[in-house]
């Protein structure tokens, strides 16, 4: 689909996803467990639609999650599985 228009792959790699859908802090939330072949351990990503005048409150509310699974603060990441990949490869700065 996106080579029709000319556009060539950057970094090709594979990922394995399984999502959950839960509510939490009153909110619907959708989960996701990542597991990139090239990156150790499991990712999870932690997502939520929110009303304009909820912004405020939902980074504390996503960030409840992973704290209810029992991972610090010091675990989480906002690194793209792109770039983890492509910095295990030594393809480019992450």
């Amino acid at each position: 689909m996106l080579r029709g228009p000319g556009y060539v792959p950057a970094i090709e790699f594979e990922k394995r996803c399984r999502s959950y859908e839960f509510e939490a802090a009153g909110r619907r939330m959708l989960a996701t467990g990542v597991w990139v072949t090239e990156i150790d351990g499991t990712r999870i990503e932690v997502e939520t639609l929110v009303p304009d005048g909820e912004l405020q409150a939902a980074p504390g509310d996503l960030r409840a999650v992973p704290a209810e699974l029992g991972i610090g603060e010091d675990e989480l990441t906002t690194q793209a599985h792109t770039d983890a990949v492509a910095a295990r490869r030594g393809a480019w700065a992450a």
